[in-house]
């Protein structure tokens, strides 16, 4: 996957700031997650099931760390707000 002309594995805090920046919409091959949490078996198929969705169409990107707006039901609208950022302990355990 490309994301300004650059393979999504050498994105740079940069070229995530201009996604929010240009508020660049969720589609079928660009994900945003705020949170990447693993502690629970709910959650862990959660995050298997983006990736089968991602793997099943064309691939894509999926961004942790971004805030989406949400709508007036309080739904995420697929319009990244802000860069929310993650933290990771430790990768190896991840």
């Amino acid at each position: 996957m490309y994301i300004f002309g650059k393979r999504a594995d050498s994105l740079k805090k940069e070229d995530v700031a201009r996604l929010v920046q240009n508020k660049v919409q969720e589609n079928k091959s660009l994900v945003y997650k705020r949170d990447l949490n693993l502690s629970l078996d709910k959650d862990k198929k959660d995050f298997l099931f983006d990736i089968a969705a991602l793997s099943n169409t064309e691939g894509g990107c999926l961004i942790y760390g971004i805030q989406e707006s949400k709508d007036e039901k309080g739904q995420n609208t697929g319009t990244p707000e802000l860069i929310f950022g993650i933290t990771v302990e430790n990768r190896d355990k991840l």
